[in-house]
């Protein structure tokens, strides 16, 4: 009874989690302010991701130069000086945008101690770093933040990298 309960709640989140990135697709065709449009669909996707806050990172034009906005409608993630800079980390940031790989905090992929430290800075329980892709070129990424509630590490980071393929196109 406890696994078919589980099980459906997690289904329903699934389902939840689908109509959002499809509101997505529909956030951009009704707008033509990009901005406005992203805003909109990541303020639903965060509500429906259990995510509390993030940032969105992008290359500018070719360069290696990253453009930083702050997302969600909750208390910022950070200033946009921290963000820039990801909290002293902004190598560790740089290497997983350049490998085009995705980053969940905690794990064992960075030290305790710098892990700790990132997720004390933006009042997080968990964080991932999605790459953003285009025609096999990294763009930018996403930063996103849980604060207090538990997700699964496989459920969220699939949603996430379907929200960072959605912003991608």
């Amino acid at each position: 009874v406890m696994l078919n309960a589980g099980l459906a709640r997690r289904c329903s989140s699934l389902a939840s989690e689908l109509t959002v990135l499809r509101g997505i697709s529909e956030a951009f065709q009704k707008h033509r302010d990009v901005d406005v449009a992203l805003d909109e669909a990541l303020a639903e996707c965060f509500d429906a991701g259990g995510i509390a806050v993030g940032a969105l990172y992008l290359f500018s034009d070719g360069s290696n130069a990253l453009r930083v906005r702050s997302l969600g409608s909750g208390h910022p993630v950070a200033s946009i000086e921290e963000l820039e800079r990801f909290f002293g980390h902004e190598q560790l940031l740089r290497e997983t945008l350049g490998a085009g790989t995705t980053l969940y905090l905690p794990s064992d992929e960075v030290p305790a101690q710098v892990a700790q430290e990132l997720l004390s800075r933006t009042q997080g329980t968990a964080m991932l770093v999605v790459p953003l892709t285009n025609h096999g070129a990294v763009i930018g990424g996403l930063l996103i933040v849980s604060r207090g509630r538990d997700l699964d590490q496989g459920d969220w980071t699939a949603f996430a990298r379907g929200v960072a393929n959605q912003i991608s196109h």
